[in-house]
C-alpha cells in the first residue's frame, strides 16, 4: 500500500477548512483523499464542522446542535462559505480517493454510516474517533467497515491491542505531538509493534519536514495541512 497524503478539512494552509472548496482544491493539488468532521444539526441532519458551535468561523455564538440546517445555511462562515452537509462531499470525492470521516458526536453515527454507504464505496472511508463508544457502534453496524481510533491520551500498547481485539481497527490515528512526550527509539518499537499487529499508522496533522522524516518511514496515511508539500517530500 502506497502512503496515502489527507487534506486536513480539505487543503486548509491555504483554504478555509471544511469548506467545499477547500476540499475540491485538496483533490486538485493531488490529495488522495481528505479528512472531515461529522457534527448533527438539530433536525438530525450530518454537517462538516469540526467545533460543536460556530462561535470561531462566523463570530456567532450558537451551537451547531440548537441550529436545524435550514438556520445553518443562512449564516456564513469565513465571510463567504456555508457549512457543507455530508451528502455534498461524496459529490467531490474522486471514485478512487480514500477519505476519512471523524466522528464528533455518538448520535451521527448511523447517519454517517448510512449516507457513506448509499453514495460511496465503504471500501474508500475511514471512520475515526476519539469515542470508543461511537466506534462500537460502526462495529455493531458493519463487521468490515475500516474504523480508526484517534489518540489523545497516551495509551500502552497493551491497551491499544486490546482494544483491537475488541473493536479491530484499521488504523490508529496518533498526533505528531506524541514526539512531545517520547524520544525517537520509543516512537520507532511503538509504531513497529502496531504494524505488526496489522493496525495501519495515521499521523495528524503533520505539516513540517521535522516531523515528516521521524514518520515518514512508519505512516501508511498523512493527514496533512499542507497538501502540495506533503506531495512534493514524498
Amino acid at each position: 500500500m502506497k502512503k496515502l497524503v489527507l487534506g486536513h478539512r480539505g487543503y486548509t494552509a491555504k483554504f478555509h477548512e471544511n469548506t467545499l472548496e477547500s476540499f475540491k482544491k485538496a483533490f486538485e493539488f493531488n490529495a488522495d483523499g481528505i479528512e472531515t468532521d461529522i457534527r448533527m444539526t438539530k433536525d438530525d441532519i450530518p454537517v462538516l464542522i469540526h467545533d460543536d458551535s460556530i462561535l470561531r468561523i462566523s463570530g456567532k455564538d450558537m451551537k451547531i446542535k440548537d441550529l436545524t440546517f435550514e438556520e445553518l445555511k443562512n449564516i456564513k462562515v469565513f465571510e463567504n462559505n456555508n457549512i457543507p452537509k455530508l451528502e455534498e462531499i461524496f459529490e467531490i470525492f474522486p471514485k478512487d480517493s480514500f477519505n476519512n470521516l471523524e466522528i464528533k458526536e455518538v448520535e451521527v453515527v448511523e447517519k454517517t454510516y448510512s449516507l457513506s454507504k448509499k453514495y460511496f464505496n465503504l471500501e474508500n472511508i475511514l471512520f475515526s474517533s476519539f469515542n470508543v463508544e461511537s466506534l462500537i457502534k460502526l462495529r455493531n453496524l458493519d463487521s468490515e467497515v475500516k474504523i480508526g481510533l484517534l489518540i489523545e491520551r497516551v495509551m500502552t500498547i497493551e491497551e491499544i491491542i486490546e482494544l483491537h481485539k475488541k473493536i479491530n481497527f484499521y488504523s490508529l490515528n496518533i498526533p505528531v505531538e506524541i514526539t512531545d512526550h517520547f524520544p525517537q527509539e520509543q516512537i520507532d518499537l511503538l509504531l513497529t509493534k502496531l504494524r505488526s499487529a496489522n493496525i495501519k499508522i495515521a499521523i495528524w496533522t503533520l505539516n513540517t519536514y521535522e516531523h515528516f522524516k521521524i514518520f515518514e518511514k512508519h505512516a501508511d496515511i498523512i493527514i496533512t495541512d499542507e497538501v502540495e508539500k506533503i506531495k512534493n517530500w514524498l
